[in-house]
């Protein structure tokens, strides 16, 4: 006859119950967290943290560079665009410069994908270089 479980965590295989939270924190009492980060302070891993975290940082604000130069100049091409084709004399002439306007417009978005698509690459490149020269500099420690 098979035994019969003595807690829930035991039918998720686990070695306590998920219930009973006080029980499975009792190894964290009055300060004993705090060890448990001491191995960081001053680390080789908190040093590579900071290192991609002030890659990331830098790499969100010449994201944000990017898309503000982007729109900018979008409304600038749209506020002309608009200008021109109030301008226009025919229908012919406001077809024309319809056709023009959507082609510069979509050279325009797909130059920036492709624009922003280079910038994540080297936000990755530099969040792993930087994790990785400090994993290089810690080991050879």
């Amino acid at each position: 006859m098979a035994k019969p479980p003595v807690h829930e965590g035991e039918k998720l295989g686990l070695p306590f119950s998920p219930f009973d939270w006080m029980k499975a924190g009792d190894w964290m009492k009055a300060g004993d967290w705090m060890k448990a980060g001491d191995w960081m302070n001053g680390g080789a891993a908190a040093t590579a943290m900071g290192r991609a975290n002030e890659a990331c940082n830098q790499a969100c604000q010449e994201w944000q560079q990017a898309l503000t130069r982007f729109v900018a100049g979008r409304a600038q091409a749209d506020s002309q665009h608009m200008q021109r084709l109030a301008a226009c004399q025919n229908w012919m002439d406001a077809m024309r410069l319809q056709q023009e306007y959507a082609l510069t417009a979509a050279q325009d978005y797909t130059r920036e994908i492709h624009n922003l698509m280079q910038l994540a690459a080297r936000v990755g490149s530099r969040v792993m270089a930087a994790s990785a020269n400090t994993s290089l500099s810690a080991a050879a420690e």
